[in-house]
């Protein structure tokens, strides 16, 4: 009797096909605002978006903050953080930070919607991207053009070191000019220039915030104008107040031109950015006609006081301290909020101004 035949062991080494691990990578779609239809890359690491020429992804809206949401990739997912006091919507709910998934809408400014899509690439076991190879030309289409030989290549220059290296020297340029305007701002603080008198406690306020090193080496943020006008209330939810208060802005604002009545346009963006408090924390308002009276109001306030405020620190290295202290009281009389940084500065201003001065007591 014949014996009968065992099966083969099935071969231990797993078809290379099979053998692939997913790696995803992402980008955006803009599915409304001044980028509408545009497609927006999110960087491997880290990718910032907003309005400032140095973002990653640079969006044309003037409601969008300078620095308004950074995109995170871990190894697991990719993680949304809210940068700016305007607010963030992720899928019609306002957020700080949330994991981001694929089809996810981000809604920032006034009218930008981006589209969060995630793609996958197929790995190798090997951990190289596998690529569809490319289909055969059908016989009604054009052939593909004829190979290069090698003495063709031979005749074809070489591409400059400033091609091959080109993402290389960019970043080196964009660093050396970092480092550059944080040398100039370190000089000018420690210096004296920036200060008035010389004096290391009262720095002079500029419009946005600036980093800069104390004697010890610690990094000590300043805040800016902007950032101390522009704030961010989270009330509980309540129609009635932010409506009533949305109302009583827009009259206020209405009043702005009339002689005296700074205080007046303070006051209006206050009620502005409460009626949002009261909205659930977003930064900006439904209708665009309401959202563009905030911003204009906004614009207008951040002016007028970076312009006082310059014009009284100018009389004041000048030495004309009679106007510096009128232009002083009139930013207090302006912002009278005690814990806002503007008021603190000019308030410690102030108080230099009367030690050195005995007819201002």
């Amino acid at each position: 009797m014949a014996s009968e035949k065992k099966p083969k062991d099935p071969d231990p080494t797993p078809d290379p096909v099979q053998a692939v691990s997913i790696s995803a990578r992402a980008h955006l779609e803009c599915t409304a605002g001044p980028e509408k239809g545009q497609r927006l890359r999110v960087a491997p690491n880290v990718t910032l978006i907003g309005r400032d020429a140095a973002c990653d992804v640079v969006l044309s809206e003037t409601a969008v903050s300078r620095q308004h949401v950074r995109i995170e990739r871990r190894p697991d997912r990719w993680l949304l953080r809210n940068l700016s006091a305007n607010g963030t919507l992720l899928n019609k709910k306002p957020v700080d930070e949330a994991v981001l998934a694929d089809g996810d809408e981000i809604r920032i400014g006034a009218k930008t919607r981006l589209r969060f899509v995630v793609e996958e690439v197929a790995l190798s076991a090997s951990g190289r991207p596998q690529f569809r190879r490319r289909a055969a030309p059908k016989e009604d289409e054009a052939p593909e053009p004829e190979k290069k030989t090698a003495a063709d290549a031979e005749e074809q220059p070489k591409p400059s070191l400033f091609k091959r290296r080109k993402r290389l020297f960019v970043g080196l340029a964009i660093y050396l000019a970092g480092f550059l305007v944080l040398l100039v701002l370190g000089l000018i603080y420690f210096s004296g220039g920036g200060l008035i008198g010389g004096s290391s406690e009262i720095p002079v306020l500029l419009e946005d915030d600036v980093v800069v090193s104390g004697p010890g080496g610690e990094a000590r943020r300043i805040t800016g104008i902007r950032n101390a006008l522009d704030v961010k209330f989270n009330y509980e939810v309540n129609p009635i107040l932010a409506e009533q208060g949305k109302k009583e802005a827009i009259e206020q604002y209405r009043t702005r031109y009339f002689p005296g009545h700074a205080s007046d346009l303070y006051s209006a963006v206050r009620k502005f950015q409460q009626a949002l408090g009261y909205s659930g924390g977003r930064g900006f308002f439904e209708k665009p006609a309401e959202d563009k009276i905030f911003r204009d109001a906004l614009d207008e306030l951040i002016k007028a006081v970076l312009r006082d405020y310059n014009q009284a620190v100018l009389a004041d290295k000048g030495d004309d301290y009679r106007a510096a202290w009128k232009g002083y009281k009139h930013l207090l009389d302006v912002i009278p909020e005690r814990e806002n940084p503007i008021y603190k500065n000019v308030a410690l201003r102030l108080d230099r101004l009367k030690r050195l001065h005995d007819d201002l007591k």
